[in-house]
């Protein structure tokens, strides 16, 4: 299984929080961020990007963004959603929708997360502040 995420104030890039997840060892888990309320995001060619930051663990990792709207379904690990996260730093992410496997037209989105494959050695823990569409 693998513990919830949190709300993190010791940890932010701007403002005064952001969203930690432990990640653990040999897990293989993923951090969602879902709207179970009813009101997904209708698919819209508007919108062009996905943008956010992530705080890196202590060591460089790869993380997967997935979604429920991709052709590849929630939790897959797609190498076009890949964003390298370095150490211990916060690294600002910007991928073009249409160079990734993120919204299939006519499908709604309800679900967006963040999946790791490992880790092998330890528990990591990883931050995610201003996570955005864009149009």
């Amino acid at each position: 299984m693998g513990e919830a995420a949190a709300v993190s104030t010791k940890e932010f890039k701007s403002g005064t929080a952001s969203i930690g997840k432990n990640f653990q060892k040999g897990n293989w888990h993923l951090i969602a961020f879902a709207n179970w309320s009813g009101s997904a995001i209708p698919y819209s060619a508007d919108y062009a990007y996905v943008t956010g930051w992530i705080k890196g663990a202590s060591a460089d990792y790869s993380l997967y963004l997935t979604t429920d709207a991709g052709k590849g379904g929630f939790g897959d690990f797609s190498d076009k959603n890949k964003i390298d996260v370095k150490a211990g730093t916060w690294t600002y992410f910007k991928l073009k929708l249409s160079d990734i496997d993120f919204w299939v037209p006519g499908k709604s989105l309800t679900q967006l997360g963040f999946r790791i494959q490992g880790p092998d050695k330890q528990d990591e823990t990883f931050y995610f502040d201003d996570v955005m569409l864009v149009k």
